[in-house]
């Protein structure tokens, strides 16, 4: 008996490497496909109103159809994508890597599914990290892209659906579609790293060593004064092109400074002790399948211009920016912000 078609669907949580992984493979399909991996190219661009009309915002797999943000958004034949796998010689892999963007499983497209497993053997794989990090880490993201979120932390989406449900209840719908492997995102970075731990995974060793020579996106790290100032100018409705250019002047800002950045955006101690508890329900769930690295947040907050010394450095070269625009803009916001809560 001739052996099935795999596929391997990279269950891409924001902030866990997903942006690392598909800028590798995106680069390198006819590679892929030598090695006996379809990984489908995007198609041609399209706007996000026809993304949000095509695909309901709660559905799970809404990703599934097209690229991740910050990418320009793109839509994919799969369709087209699965039939051609099929013409591929037994024993080929069908792999998507898409980043699950709205967290949540009600609708996730189940009917699609099963009828990709009479042909296919499914299995999702999914990189975890400690919670209390990775929902800093997301919102710290959303924070500073200019048409981002800006609301208190515990209004965020991803907030709101880990404390409702859980990674739990979260992977739940993926469980039932098919084999779910999870793993520990910062063990696995901390070990050989997620691009060549994902191609180890999916049978692709021989791109290993071109995988490990590459350089990735490194992530905007945003120091909890300069978080303050994003939130209050979007609240204040800035204009997408200037903000942009106030961030630019924090990218090189960080760039120059020596002073180490600290932990990134601090929850109030109430949210904290909530990710906790939902933490501990998680941990004996998923006990025995991953155990998760926990990188914990300081006890404390950090409230707004508690470090005098970062803020005049920052006003210094604020102070001899050529854009003076932006300049000022962050001259403004300096004088007007109030601590964050603790």
């Amino acid at each position: 008996m001739a052996p099935r078609h795999s596929c391997v669907f990279h269950l891409g949580l924001p902030k866990t490497g997903s942006s690392s992984i598909q800028a590798f493979l995106r680069g390198r399909t006819s590679e892929l496909l030598r090695h006996g991996i379809r990984f489908p190219a995007p198609g041609p661009r399209v706007s996000r109103a026809v993304i949000e009309e095509r695909i309901p915002h709660d559905d799970l797999l809404q990703t599934f159809y097209k690229l991740p943000r910050p990418s320009s958004p793109h839509l994919i034949d799969y369709d087209r994508a699965i039939a051609q796998s099929l013409r591929d010689p037994p024993g080929s892999t069908l792999l998507l890597s898409h980043e699950v963007q709205s967290l949540y499983g009600e609708d996730a497209r189940r009917e699609r599914f099963s009828q990709l497993s009479e042909t296919h053997d499914i299995r999702f794989i999914c990189y975890l990290r400690c919670p209390s990090r990775w929902l800093a880490s997301y919102y710290e993201q959303a924070v500073s892209q200019p048409n981002g979120f800006h609301a208190p932390p515990e209004r965020h989406f991803a907030v709101r659906a880990y404390l409702e449900r859980g990674f739990r209840g979260l992977m739940a719908p993926f469980r039932e579609l098919g084999e779910l492997e999870l793993h520990d995102f910062e063990s696995v970075v901390a070990g050989e790293g997620i691009v060549p731990h994902l191609l180890h995974r999916v049978g692709a060793g021989a791109l290993v060593r071109a995988a490990r020579a590459a350089s990735w996106v490194n992530t905007h790290a945003y120091a909890p004064e300069q978080l303050s100032i994003m939130r209050q100018l979007k609240a204040g409705g800035i204009e997408p092109g200037l903000f942009v250019r106030v961030r630019q002047l924090f990218d090189l800002f960080n760039a120059t400074s020596r002073r180490k950045r600290g932990p990134i955006v601090l929850f109030p101690a109430d949210l904290r002790a909530a990710i906790e508890a939902q933490w501990q329900q998680d941990r004996e769930a998923l006990a025995g399948e991953v155990t998760l690295t926990a990188v914990a947040p300081p006890a404390e907050s950090v409230p707004y211009r508690d470090d005098p010394e970062v803020m005049e450095a920052m006003a210094a070269y604020v102070a001899t920016a050529a854009d003076t625009e932006a300049a000022a803009t962050i001259r403004q916001a300096v004088a007007a912000c109030t601590p964050v809560p603790t």
